[in-house]
């Protein structure tokens, strides 16, 4: 059974909008360290925005993206600070 090789990148169920334009939907990638992957497609495919989402210069909607096993992105976090807000203000 060979080695397997810790992720470096890893993206899980990635959803990126603009605008109420659907960019990238329920992307899912991953890479083990030492690999080298490819992005091919047309023009306005969603390449580029994927790359600035992983360098963390876009925002995701939906997702996580996991860097050396780290999270940098995730909208699990963002969605339970504006619950908890909420809740603290109904309580009031």
């Amino acid at each position: 059974m060979p080695n397997k090789m810790p992720l470096a990148l890893s993206i899980q169920h990635m959803l990126l909008m603009r605008e109420q334009q659907l960019i990238l939907d329920a992307l899912t990638l991953q890479l083990a360290a030492g690999e080298i992957g490819c992005l091919l497609g047309p023009s306005g495919c969603g390449k580029t925005t994927l790359l600035r989402a992983i360098a963390g210069f876009e925002s995701i909607n939906q997702g996580c993206i996991n860097i050396a096993g780290t999270c940098v992105a995730s909208m699990i976090g963002l969605v339970l600070v504006k619950w908890l807000e909420a809740r603290s203000t109904y309580n009031r």
